[in-house]
């Protein structure tokens, strides 16, 4: 597997991502990177962006993985 820092930032870098949005933001990407067979080691950010360190299995297209969790992570955010 190879690790890769991925960067996702806010629809027009509005500053909307607070501590506890974010926390919750980074536990439910947890839960889809268990569910695409990646890794998410480390994440973090700001009120504008977050950064991913994640895992991803030599099976699965870096931007396979990147798609998945910015789709599915956007889906959350907006219901």
């Amino acid at each position: 597997a190879c690790t890769y820092h991925i960067v996702f930032s806010t629809k027009g870098r509005r500053t909307w991502l607070d501590d506890t949005l974010r926390e919750r933001l980074c536990a439910y990407i947890n839960g889809i990177a268990a569910n695409t067979g990646t890794a998410l080691l480390r994440a973090g950010g700001a009120p504008d962006h977050l950064h991913l360190l994640i895992r991803i299995p030599p099976s699965l297209a870096v931007s396979t993985a990147a798609q998945n969790i910015k789709a599915n992570s956007s889906r959350w955010m907006h219901e």
